[in-house]
């Protein structure tokens, strides 16, 4: 990640070999803020590691940068949502993380 995306990872979870990010955006006006997009998503997409999921937090969840960042990161295979605040985005990443070390194991049983 640059250092200008860097600096906007407001908490890190981890939980077993998961890895969960909690991203703040809400100083983000423009739609066309082609740094931090790059850097997260778009050209980069295809080297976001799967085992990590990302909560941006955005003043509006339903603005189109949001909308924009949170789709390029789920088309990647990341599980990603936009939440209006931290507690919502940490709460959202806890929950999905201990899902995912829970439900791990049980899954390669099954393939």
């Amino acid at each position: 990640m640059s250092r200008d995306t860097a600096s906007r990872i407001a908490r890190e979870v981890r939980c077993g070999r998961f890895r969960g990010l909690v991203a703040d955006y809400r100083p983000v006006r423009f739609l066309h803020n082609e740094t931090q997009f790059d850097h997260l998503s778009g050209k980069f997409a295809h080297i976001l590691p799967q085992d990590l999921v990302m909560a941006c937090v955005y003043g509006r969840p339903q603005k189109a940068h949001a909308i924009m960042m949170v789709r390029s990161l789920q088309a990647s295979g990341m599980l990603a949502g936009a939440f209006r605040d931290h507690h919502d985005a940490l709460s959202w990443v806890r929950d999905t993380l201990t899902f995912r070390d829970v439900s791990a194991p049980a899954l390669k049983k099954t393939a």
